[in-house]
């Protein structure tokens, strides 16, 4: 059983595993494709972004030139100097001990949910759409329930961290949200992830279940009966992908 998941044990492992992920996905093009349909195509900008977990920036790079200004947050220092560098104001921290004495038009909190404390997700999304100006938005992202890569997770994510539930923070999210009158919509994207071989697959699996190779040994064989009865090939030689299914919700101010 692993104790802790791979970003306490090894961050600098985990940082490196989530570049590689990064290449082999087109999640961030799907992103911020989505994002800009929200945007629009208003000539003036709009005034504040807020990444909350904006990693090494590269949506938030990308979102930069619609905005009069943009924050970011994350934990790892080497992703707060890489946002500091394209002129980003980045603060080192967690979403919990963020404070900021402004109001944000859009806010982007993309895969972190799942690093909340235990039962406080709803209150940390309420604390999110605090921070919203008047008829601002916020945008929530966390892997769906549904799908090839929701099935693996569901299958060897309990295996390897005692039973417990990949994505318990966000089961019925929406619901949970309308339900304590915050406002509210959610749509479904999909973006695809391409595997060139066993290896390749096998070290993105210590990224997607949050441990190190020798954790592997004893669902390997399993993993790779995945890789080639379920996951699909591409039609380019050796390579495989599955598609990835993400929740997006859409939280208002009002």
């Amino acid at each position: 059983m692993v104790a802790k998941t791979l970003l306490k044990r090894n961050p600098t492992k985990y940082g490196i595993l989530f570049d590689i992920f990064r290449r082999s996905s087109d999640e961030s093009e799907v992103l911020f494709n989505r994002l800009k349909e929200h945007i629009g195509n208003k000539q003036d900008k709009l005034g504040s972004l807020l990444d909350i977990g904006a990693g090494d920036g590269t949506i938030t790079q990308l979102l930069m030139p619609y905005f009069d200004k943009v924050v970011a947050i994350d934990r790892r220092n080497s992703h707060v100097y890489a946002l500091s560098a394209v002129g980003i104001e980045a603060h080192r921290s967690i979403w919990e001990n963020f404070s900021h004495n402004e109001m944000f038009d859009v806010i982007l909190a993309s895969h972190v949910l799942y690093y909340f404390k235990e039962n406080h997700c709803l209150e940390e999304c309420k604390r999110i759409q605090y921070l919203l100006k008047p008829e601002g938005s916020a945008f929530i992202v966390f892997n769906s329930h549904h799908g090839e890569y929701a099935d693996m997770m569901n299958h060897f994510y309990p295996i390897l961290h005692g039973g417990r539930h990949p994505f318990s923070s966000t089961i019925n999210l929406e619901d949970r949200l309308l339900g304590t009158g915050v406002d509210c919509l959610k749509e479904q994207l999909t973006f695809r992830t391409r595997f060139q071989n066993e290896t390749h697959f096998l070290t993105l699996c210590e990224f997607f279940l949050g441990c190190e190779t020798e954790d592997l040994e004893s669902i390997r064989a399993g993993l790779l009966d995945y890789y080639h009865g379920v996951i699909k090939p591409t039609g380019q030689g050796r390579e495989r992908y599955f598609d990835v299914k993400l929740d997006f919700i859409e939280i208002k101010k009002r």
